[in-house]
């Protein structure tokens, strides 16, 4: 416990209260017994054996009045050594924790006390993530129910991402991510009117217009969520119709200004969209789809695209018709239409 003059100086010299309060508490935990936070709440500071990790530089270090509790990088480095993304958990955290740490003011805790709280954490986690997932997975079905014919097509291009994430060498934690929210790129097509979305014969300038605002439908159907799933299926429901030249929709976003999950997206999305059977168009082979993705044709050209998200898609190609055939369900065959877009 502190003392009051050390609580004195420490508010009247914080700067060297970090460097202070960091170096004894390393030593206090450099056998790996401890983890202790200070009765005021100014700092954190956990056992370097207990995380396996290097500990943390003084910039990440937090000070905060008893009342105004933040959870140090210190408590979240412990719970998360297993951690696939950060957010989630410092969410978590301030919500399920911020009370009981305020009320107890200290906290020690040995090994096993603090190997046991991360091992709860991990359980939570994971069940909110079979959660966000389920949740996913109905919203999907709810698109596939309107249009039969969307559901092969969305399980496809989730599968296409989490092969263009892996060969751009992502961190699982966004390749798992990507794959589930990439299923609702299309998400937004239930808002609109089913006389545009079945027409059988080319839009007009104004239908076509309706059917863009999908992405925008999309975008408001799943924002403001906490969970960084839904957080990027957001994303790529408003995204992936933006081309890397900047003449997408609907922001007209260009280079990096459009976001990776979109990008990656917009690649599968188009090629899949080539091979599969429309009402206003017949189905190319995949050799012909890739020629059309990596050269250009009437419909899409290859400036439409990331260049490493391109330069990685057309690496896997082979993996990509592998996953076409193995999900692709056949359409009886209708009358060829124009089609504006893809």
């Amino acid at each position: 416990m502190l003392l009051d003059a050390e609580r004195n100086h420490m508010k009247n010299n914080p700067e060297k209260t970090r460097i202070a309060m960091l170096d004894r508490c390393k030593k206090l935990a450099s056998d790996g017994r401890i983890c202790m936070t200070s009765d005021a709440h100014l700092m954190t500071c956990i056992s370097d054996m207990l995380t396996n990790k290097i500990w943390p530089s003084l910039e990440f270090l937090k000070m905060a009045r008893s009342g105004d509790i933040k959870m140090s990088p210190e408590v979240v480095d412990l719970v998360i050594r297993n951690l696939e993304d950060l957010s989630v958990w410092v969410e978590f955290l301030k919500e399920k924790r911020a009370r009981e740490s305020a009320k107890n003011r200290m906290v020690i805790c040995d090994r096993t006390r603090a190997e046991g709280f991360a091992s709860e954490i991990a359980l939570t986690l994971a069940s909110e993530k079979v959660a966000n997932r389920e949740f996913l997975q109905r919203l999907s079905a709810l698109a596939e129910f309107r249009d039969s014919r969307s559901g092969n097509h969305i399980l496809r291009v989730g599968l296409y991402a989490n092969k263009v994430s892996e060969m751009l060498d992502m961190p699982m934690s966004y390749i798992d991510k990507i794959t589930f929210a990439s299923t609702l790129h299309d998400i937004g097509k239930m808002g609109v009117p089913a006389a545009i979305l079945f027409k059988k014969q080319q839009l007009s300038e104004e239908e076509d217009s309706v059917l863009r605002k999908h992405t925008t439908i999309g975008h408001r159907l799943l924002m403001n969520s906490s969970s960084p799933l839904l957080q990027m299926a957001a994303e790529i429901a408003l995204t992936h119709h933006e081309n890397w030249d900047g003449s997408g929709y609907p922001q007209s976003l260009n280079g990096l200004q459009i976001p990776l999950s979109g990008a990656i997206v917009r690649v599968c999305d188009v090629y899949d969209t080539l091979r599969s059977r429309h009402f206003y168009k017949e189905p190319l082979a995949h050799d012909k789809a890739v020629e059309a993705i990596r050269n250009g044709n009437n419909k899409v050209q290859p400036l439409y695209f990331n260049p490493d998200v391109l330069d990685a898609f057309l690496e896997i190609s082979s993996v990509v018709s592998d996953i076409f055939d193995a999900h692709h369900r056949a359409l009886p065959a209708r009358k060829k239409q124009l089609s504006k877009n893809v």
